[in-house]
């Protein structure tokens, strides 16, 4: 016979692992505890989940400047001025700034409503130049320079009736209140 048994015989289970003893339960071991707390300090909590008032700013910034581009080409595509476009600005800015600040802030809303005038105003200058550089027939660039000679000649012939005036409101509101956090809502 071999030291495993005869070939063909059935293996016998070894009687003295039968009788070994169940696992003892696990005991903590001294560096699985928490470390001692100092006397006189608060107990440590992890970092809020706050973002960042910069990330919030620029992304709010990029999607506005999307959005004024927007805007302008949809104007200088149609050939027509549609005012009410202009919310798609103010929207965009203030929804980013409030998603990635993410905290309730006026300067934030105030941020946002001049970011959003600035970037209207750049709209209205790229889709000013945009339709001369289309009607007749000149290169982008030189109705621009055209249109940067006479700002205050531009910015009146786009507020020529009340109800522009009402969708600027409107945008701008929007933009403070939302990049504010002030909505009603808890913050993105």
């Amino acid at each position: 016979m071999t030291e495993f048994g005869a070939p063909g015989a059935a293996q016998q289970p070894d009687p003295s692992a039968a009788q070994a003893a169940p696992p003892a339960p696990y005991e903590p071991q001294p560096y699985d505890a928490p470390p001692a707390q100092p006397q006189g300090f608060a107990p440590y909590e992890e970092p809020s989940a706050q973002g960042s008032v910069g990330m919030g700013l620029l992304v709010g910034a990029g999607l506005g400047a999307a959005a004024a581009s927007v805007y302008a080409l949809a104007a200088v595509m149609s050939g027509r001025e549609f005012l009410f476009l202009a919310v798609i600005i103010g929207v965009a800015v203030a929804w980013g700034i409030q998603r990635f600040a993410q905290r309730r802030s006026i300067a934030l809303g105030l941020a946002a409503v001049g970011i959003t005038a600035l970037l209207f105003v750049v709209a209205a200058f790229g889709e000013v130049a945009g339709m001369i550089a289309k009607e007749f027939d000149v290169p982008f660039s030189d109705a621009l320079d055209l249109v940067l000679e006479l700002p205050g000649d531009v910015i009146s012939t786009l507020f020529d009736e009340l109800l522009d005036y009402v969708w600027i409101g409107v945008t701008l509101g929007y933009a403070f209140f939302r990049g504010a956090g002030l909505t009603g809502t808890k913050a993105a």
